[in-house]
């Protein structure tokens, strides 16, 4: 099964701000209620994992495998390749190799076999980082391009989450790609078309919300899939509309952080 929350686990953020790339990272500590500079506990101003070693960027993907924080991708005038690993139990960045394909504003969760990357940017690849093997390997397709959507794991499944197509529309469908198996499928369609939103597995559930749609602008609108239930349900909204926004399962709930328009609210 996919990584459980820890009891110290933290919530790491970067990307942009009113239209300008950043590369700190900040942290959001539940037990303090405070965000912190750093990814790691230990971490202050100054410290090497305050900051993101290939500079600047937006659009990025992020996730957390075995200790070890991946950032992907993302954009500085060009989609990127570059991947940057933060240890998390010591505080250093480590070596990790570039993407086999440039992607921003792509769908990335972590799942048992390591950490997955989903479409972005106009592409319809999809890769998979082996921890074992410390190496991205291939996927196979959607079978059309996605763009800015996002996902989580449930059962070695990534569920693929809205976006938009080559013809720009925003969608609701979701794609089910079995990573053991390497083949990917129709799963059921969310109940609201949605971009730029933000995804979680928590209690076994996939949880999604955020985002943006033609018809009803930024969302607060939350969705719950139960893939045994194979429906998706209407959960409790969020209390603001929130676009381009980050959402962890922490120990005692889900956090939803940062987006605009509401940029500093958690």
């Amino acid at each position: 099964s996919e990584e459980e929350p820890r009891t110290d686990q933290k919530f790491p953020q970067a990307g942009m701000s009113d239209e300008e790339r950043l590369d700190d990272i900040l942290s959001y500590d539940p037990r303090r209620k405070r965000w912190e500079e750093g990814a790691c506990p230990w971490g202050g101003a100054g410290h090497v994992c305050d900051r993101l070693p290939g500079g600047a960027r937006f659009a990025v993907g992020a996730a957390v495998t075995r200790n070890t924080l991946l950032v992907a991708g993302g954009y500085n005038g060009r989609p990127l390749q570059l991947v940057e690993a933060l240890d998390l139990e010591r505080g250093v960045w480590v070596q990790a190799p570039d993407l086999t394909h440039a992607r921003t504003d792509f769908a990335m969760a972590a799942a048992e076999a390591g950490v997955a990357v989903v479409g972005g940017g106009g592409t319809h690849t999809c890769e998979l980082w082996d921890a074992h093997a410390a190496q991205w390997t291939d996927l196979a397709s959607l079978p059309a391009t996605r763009s800015s959507c996002r996902g989580g794991v449930i059962a070695g499944k990534f569920f693929v989450l809205g976006g938009f197509d080559d013809k720009e529309r925003i969608l609701n469908s979701v794609l089910q790609l079995d990573l053991a198996a390497n083949v990917c499928m129709p799963a059921p369609s969310m109940l609201s078309a949605r971009l730029a939103c933000a995804a979680a597995v928590h209690q076994g559930r996939l949880v999604v919300a955020g985002g943006y749609n033609h018809e009803d602008g930024h969302l607060r609108c939350v969705e719950t899939l139960d893939p045994r239930e194979g429906k998706w349900q209407r959960a409790a909204r969020m209390s603001v509309r929130r676009y381009d926004l980050g959402l962890a399962a922490l120990d005692d709930g889900l956090y939803a952080a940062g987006a605009y328009p509401q940029k500093s609210a958690v």
